[in-house]
């Protein structure tokens, strides 16, 4: 069965933050599905362009979004893309840009786990 984690995945300490160009696709990838996290998202991905941060903290969105919150972005996010995988729409730009914003988001989920267990 074709997998959404065809590559290794990187190595070393989990990313801390996500960019707001991550948020913005996240949102629009949402939308359909949950959109009231979706308009988060975008409020979150609009505020720190306004504050010119390129990215928000694993703490920022945790305060914003919850554990709840998080964890539903990545379920979501696992649902669409084992959708796409079963439908054959293995599109190589599509595909690659959802891992990818996928796995920001398990890093964040990571990142949540680990402050759990401190």
């Amino acid at each position: 069965m074709p997998s959404l984690y065809l590559s290794s995945p990187p190595s070393g300490p989990a990313p801390t933050e996500l960019n707001g160009d991550c948020l913005a696709l996240t949102a629009t990838l949402l939308r359909p599905h949950l959109p009231g996290l979706a308009d988060t998202l975008l409020a979150l991905s609009q505020k720190a362009r306004k504050e010119r941060h390129k990215a928000l903290t694993n703490q920022t969105l945790y305060q914003h979004l919850g554990a709840e919150g998080i964890s539903q972005v990545i379920a979501q996010l696992t649902h669409m893309g084992n959708q796409w995988l079963a439908q054959g729409r293995n599109q190589a730009n599509s595909t690659q840009a959802l891992q990818q914003v996928l796995r920001q988001w398990i890093a964040v989920g990571e990142w949540l786990i680990e402050q759990a267990q401190q």
